[in-house]
């Protein structure tokens, strides 16, 4: 009896798999298209008018979010609600620029306020604080939903966006120094077509050190990473329960343990290999995508679920490479210069969910009844193009070192000869 009921829900879930495929892809399209077109004005425009109003925006609007989908999902226990409308609670922060622009004006912010010393340890701190949120909303949301309802989960969500909304106005004033403007004078200038232009004209002039290749070359590793990463995302756990019959809980106990085990790498990775060893940022960056191609390898010939475990422990230095291409960037272009680049690639990042979210989708749906982790050998590749990317970087700051190593040789000889020619 328990295995025919068993049967039947596998059954179901395989009619429904699809539909629920589709759902998450539609998801990852509209919370992509408008913030991925947004995001390039709101660097240019944040660099004349001040970060801190984006940050009230997206901020303030992620709780109005919250808000609504915990009404949507309080009526849905008294009403049948379309699953479709669940998207409805997205749309506050998409219309405002969605995570991305958060992330982009969270990071020159960052910029703004540090020097040149602590600006890579800070950007690596912003991505151990989301990691960290991440693992402690997965755990407690899943002991908060046992002991309690969705729509309080829904509510808790809501509270900790208005708690964060209420520091920002509080505790965080503006990075730069902006001249005082009315909000009609701010509002004409934000969809400005010379900031596009200014923008354009910032990412793709000439730069000393190969600095122009550095940095396009470091945008298209972001871009890869991210079509890997998101294409994944709206099929993970869709493949798991198929493949392993995992529960919720399971995928979210999953999750938070192999954040977990990314956080640790990437902390073992920063003081071990960068403060101690010194080693740069693009060999360390090397070492994290090596990681993913590892990672994405075991999942795809996995046949237990327990080497899903043991893929996130290959892919233990993956989370590095976010943090080092950003300090690679950074220090590759002048800071009054970091909005536009930064706008740009988070424009670019943005938009591959359109690309990866269907290409995915329809493999997984393809590959579904005789081989669902197939998806695995696409983002194994995409990590393996990033890793040959990688290495050119690499060969370029090895190369800009050795010029400046043998420039201020030939400066000390210079001073050196001068010195005994005035004796």
């Amino acid at each position: 009896m328990i295995c025919e009921k068993n049967l039947k829900r596998i059954i179901i879930e395989k009619q429904i798999q699809p539909y629920v495929s589709k759902i998450n892809m539609v998801s990852s399209m509209l919370n992509n298209v408008w913030p991925g077109i947004l995001v390039l004005f709101v660097g240019p425009w944040s660099d004349k008018f001040g970060r801190r109003p984006i940050l009230l925006m997206t901020f303030g609007a992620s709780f109005v979010g919250h808000i609504i989908t915990t009404i949507l999902v309080t009526f849905s226990k008294k009403l049948s609600l379309n699953p479709w409308l669940y998207l409805l609670g997205g749309l506050p922060l998409t219309i405002a620029g969605g995570g991305c622009c958060m992330i982009t004006i969270v990071f020159c912010y960052i910029s703004d306020v540090s020097d040149m010393e602590s600006k890579a340890k800070r950007m690596f701190y912003v991505e151990m604080a989301m990691g960290l949120g991440v693992v402690l909303g997965n755990v407690i949301s899943s002991y908060l939903l046992r002991l309690t309802n969705t729509p309080t989960v829904c509510v808790t969500s809501a509270a900790l966006s208005f708690l964060a909304l209420a520091y920002i106005m509080v505790c965080i004033g503006e990075s730069l120094d902006v001249a005082e403007t009315s909000l009609s004078e701010k509002a004409k200038h934000f969809f400005d077509v010379r900031l596009i232009k200014e923008l354009v004209e910032t990412c793709v002039k000439s730069r000393p050190n190969y600095g122009r290749a550095i940095v396009c070359c470091t945008v298209s590793i972001l871009i890869m990473t991210n079509f890997a990463g998101s294409g994944e995302l709206g099929i993970l756990y869709l493949f798991l329960r198929t493949k392993f019959n995992v529960t919720l809980e399971q995928f979210t106990y999953f999750n938070a343990i192999g954040i977990t085990i990314k956080m640790v790498g990437c902390l073992a990775a920063f003081g071990l290999f960068r403060n101690l060893f010194k080693i740069s940022f693009p060999a360390i960056a090397m070492m994290g995508l090596f990681g993913c191609v590892v990672e994405s390898l075991i999942r795809a010939v996995a046949q237990q679920f327990w080497q899903m475990y043991m893929a996130a422990s290959f892919g233990l230095m993956s989370g590095i490479t976010g943090p080092m291409l950003q300090s690679i960037v950074s220090l590759a272009i002048p800071s009054n210069e970091i909005g536009k680049v930064y706008s740009l690639a988070s424009s670019l990042q943005t938009l591959t969910p359109l690309l990866s979210a269907p290409l995915y989708t329809l493999v997984y749906n393809q590959t579904l009844d005789f081989y669902p982790g197939l998806f695995n050998f696409i983002s194994a590749g995409f990590y393996a193009g990033c890793f040959c990317v990688m290495i050119v970087i690499f060969i370029f700051e090895r190369r800009v070192s050795r010029r400046m190593a043998e420039n201020e040789e030939a400066g000390k000889s210079q001073s050196d000869a001068a010195k005994v020619h005035n004796a």
